[in-house]
């Protein structure tokens, strides 16, 4: 899976390594949106390639999305053309394998979804 390292210079999960991805905006469908926000994050065009293997859902506490849903959606996704490229939000990305990256300084997103996609449990539950 790629992981990306976010950027000191950000606000959210600074220096934690998270997955790509992004927000779904007015009239766009989600694997559109997945695919987009991929494209933008790392320069890699991408098809997903399996429904969503986690999901969680939570209301928003404070900043600027105060009193929102933050909706998380998994997919698996296949390369379809390009290379790592990053944006402004990430320093650095990484290839790695699920074991692999739960040793990692995991935004908690990351680390429920990893966990899950590898079977385990995550520390949260």
């Amino acid at each position: 899976m790629l992981l990306l390292h976010r950027a000191k210079e950000r606000e959210y999960n600074i220096n934690k390594w998270e997955l790509p991805g992004g927000k779904v905006e007015l009239n766009q469908g989600i694997s559109e949106a997945t695919e987009e926000e991929i494209l933008e994050e790392t320069g890699l065009l991408v098809k997903i390639s399996s429904p969503t293997v986690f999901t969680e859902a939570k209301m928003v506490s404070g900043g600027k999305y105060d009193g929102m849903l933050y909706l998380e959606l998994v997919n698996e996704a296949r390369i379809v053309s390009g290379r790592v490229r990053l944006g402004v939000d990430h320093s650095e990305y990484k290839w790695v394998k699920p074991d692999e990256a739960l040793s990692m300084n995991l935004s908690i997103e990351a680390r429920k979804a990893i966990t899950f996609f590898s079977g385990g449990v995550s520390e949260e539950e």
